[in-house]
């Protein structure tokens, strides 16, 4: 891989002076940002203050304290990170289609750039998560106790290729994808599970003999855009050679009921 993989181990966000934890990783595994760094193995504990934008921003003196990010993500305010010595960021920015005031401990998961030079952690809040900390900054002075521990190393793309070789057009085939490099419900766990059913009974009626393909069928696991590039360009396919005649891909999305969150 042209950048280190990273790989969430741990994590919680607790209030100072509360039993219950705001954030845990054993019940949401969304609440840390996609390679975020690690805290020290003790966790930190600092002040958090609210910042409602990046204009706020200015003159404020950040240094050693957590900020709750008003609008926008985090990168309208990793500059207070970077150069400003605030020590992370707390975000909210659930979308309405995500039903967050339903849906209260879901969280949508998000992504900072990896920066080896200057690593960073950020924290993305649920609905329920959000209302308890305003509603803590609105008593007064709030402190948390923030424990992230996450790796970040060097790893080599994986992908999986599944075949079933047509009888009669061997080097025809259609392909269905789903990534697995996302997090997400739906981006993309229903499109990976949902292709494996697929896969296990296509193999259950290739082996009982119900099964008699013109074309070949392939099932791909892999990177949402470098895997199945990689697999039309590359010039063996498992056994086959190609001949420039992979003509589709499909990607296997899960159609939503109305009202259902995606």
């Amino acid at each position: 891989m042209e950048r280190p993989t990273w790989e969430p181990l741990d994590g919680s966000v607790q209030i100072i002076g509360q039993a219950e934890k705001l954030l845990d990783f054993s019940t949401n595994r969304h609440l840390m940002y996609q390679y975020s760094s690690s805290t020290p193995k003790e966790g930190i504990t600092a002040e958090v203050i609210y910042v409602e934008n990046k204009e706020a921003l200015k003159g404020l003196d950040v240094v050693g304290k957590i900020i709750f990010a008003g609008e926008g993500g985090y990168r309208a305010f990793q500059s207070a990170v970077k150069e400003g010595g605030a020590l992370g960021i707390f975000t909210y920015d659930m979308p309405d289609y995500l039903q967050p005031n339903k849906n209260t401990k879901s969280i949508q998961f998000r992504g900072l750039r990896y920066d080896a030079k200057k690593p960073a952690w950020a924290v993305a809040l649920s609905y329920e998560a959000k209302e308890k900390l305003k509603a803590a900054l609105e008593k007064g002075p709030v402190s948390v106790h923030v424990n992230i521990q996450t790796k970040i190393y060097d790893s080599e793309e994986l992908t999986v290729v599944a075949n079933v070789k047509g009888s009669e057009l061997p080097m025809e085939s259609l392909v269905f994808s789903a990534h697995i490099q996302e997090p997400g419900a739906n981006d993309n766990a229903t499109g990976v599970g949902t292709q494996l059913e697929m896969a296990q009974i296509t193999a259950d009626l290739f082996q009982k003999g119900e099964l008699d393909l013109k074309r070949t069928l392939t099932f791909l696991w892999g990177d949402e855009i470098i895997s199945t590039r990689r697999y039309i360009e590359e010039e063996e396919k498992g056994n086959q050679k190609s001949t420039g005649e992979y003509r589709w891909i499909w990607w296997v999305k899960i159609p939503r009921s109305p009202g259902e969150p995606s």
